[in-house]
């Protein structure tokens, strides 16, 4: 029988195959990939003001993140368990990859292949929720991190109301558009059978600052005013909605209906590793 990290990496390399996965951060917009696009927006934008010298992208996927590290005169390392991921990113940014300017390379995130405090910033867009047990990742992270260096991450958001509705009509919701939801979810299909963990702001803070960092920013994303099965009905207006919550700096306000939750965080100067 696979173990859940076995599980997980299974699932990736059959999204990656399929050309699927960097699908989800450019091009058309609607009710699936407005979460990945959004997401990665507020993540660039809390990076934007810290991101400097050697980033570390820890479950790089497609290396999405990468032409914006580069862009911003910094030299990015990503990493993911899924070598199809790592194929996908090399074949995607070939370019910068050549300029040594980017590199991607096979790694777990529980047993980082580099020294102590070689990155500037690290960053894990995506990954945490797939831990049955953070402990390892996040003491790796203390490892590789300068003093002073900044750690951002993203996490499901576990206050979120529409999480609740869709647990709760689940059942009927199974039995009334099976069809319909196995259309409009298929390039995130194989997902289905991965456990995602959900945190809330104290869980992911507390979870973070025992390992010597103090938060210095957040982020709301994806606001499903619309709620589910409605967002499905009425995709448009869905985004619609959430695009101007986004857009007006209202996130804290409308946090309670948002499904992502991106915290900065800062290592403290003097913290043994």
């Amino acid at each position: 029988m696979k173990t859940a990290k076995e599980n997980v990496v299974e699932v990736f390399d059959n999204i990656a195959s399929r050309g699927s996965w960097e699908e989800l951060y450019s091009g058309h917009i609607d009710r699936v990939t407005y979460n990945f696009m959004s997401r990665q927006r507020a993540v660039e934008d809390l990076l934007d003001p810290v991101i400097n010298g050697q980033v570390l992208d820890v479950g790089c996927g497609t290396g999405d993140l990468a032409p914006f590290v580069v862009r911003k005169g910094a030299t990015y390392t990503g990493v993911d368990l899924s070598a199809k991921m790592i194929e996908r990113a090399n074949l995607n940014h070939v370019v910068l990859a050549q300029s040594g300017k980017a590199a991607f390379q096979m790694a777990d995130c529980e047993n980082l292949p580099f020294p102590a405090t070689k990155f500037d910033v690290v960053t894990a867009v995506a990954l945490i929720e797939y831990l049955l047990d953070p402990t390892k990742f996040l003491h790796e992270v203390q490892k590789v991190i300068k003093p002073g260096g900044y750690f951002l991450i993203t996490v499901p958001y576990k206050n979120c109301i529409n999480l609740q509705i869709k647990k709760l009509l689940s059942p009927l919701i199974k039995t009334l558009f099976p069809v319909y939801a196995r259309l409009k979810t298929r390039p995130l299909l194989p997902m289905v059978n991965v456990q995602h963990f959900t945190y809330s702001e104290r869980e992911l803070d507390e979870a973070v600052a025992t390992r010597g960092f103090q938060r210095v920013s957040c982020r709301f994303t994806n606001f499903h005013i619309i709620a589910h099965p409605l967002d499905h009905i009425l995709p448009r207006l869905y985004v619609k909605v959430s695009e101007r919550i986004d857009r007006k700096g209202q996130g804290d306000t409308y946090r309670r209906w948002a499904s992502n939750y991106i915290a900065l965080f800062r290592k403290r100067s003097q913290v043994s590793v």
